[in-house]
């Protein structure tokens, strides 16, 4: 019997509801968080289309979008 109940729910959120919940909290997140995303979004997007062969520039990535958060006073506060 729980078996089923526990079925019956997963069976429901894994469709629409559970995309909307994650689409719903990425724009939060994203709203939150003063619309930090899109300049890393952009950061990550040339350091992978760049014609270098070395990979050496991805260690280099979390390092420099610490330093941005860093400037840009760190995250908001709740």
């Amino acid at each position: 019997m729980i078996v089923q109940a526990v079925t019956a729910v997963s069976d429901f959120l894994w469709g629409w509801p559970l995309i909307i919940i994650l689409f719903g909290t990425h724009i939060f997140m994203t709203i939150r968080t003063g619309l930090m995303a899109i300049p890393n979004i952009i950061a990550v997007l040339l350091l992978s289309t760049s014609h270098s062969s070395s990979l050496d520039r991805w260690g280099d990535l979390p390092l420099n979008l610490i330093k941005k958060v860093k400037a840009m006073g760190g995250f908001a506060s709740p």
